[in-house]
């Protein structure tokens, strides 16, 4: 596998995804037998702003949850 990528994200990615699901194999098999009847909404704030003084995120306010698809 060719690993001269500009940015390793993706090949991190590419390598830690397979391993949790791998490690976590019977929670996700259970996770996808049950569907969406267990799904609750996500609250996912937009990001506006870092602090790097206090190294801290500036978080909009939630409007509304994100229901996942599916």
């Amino acid at each position: 596998m060719d690993h001269a990528n500009r940015c390793y994200l993706p090949v991190e990615h590419s390598l830690l995804i397979p391993s949790i699901v791998r490690s976590f194999r019977a929670e996700f098999e259970a996770r996808c037998g049950r569907g969406r009847q267990s799904c609750r909404a996500a609250v996912l704030p937009k990001v506006l702003d870092f602090d790097e003084a206090r190294g801290d995120f500036v978080y909009a306010r939630a409007r509304k949850p994100v229901v996942p698809a599916g």
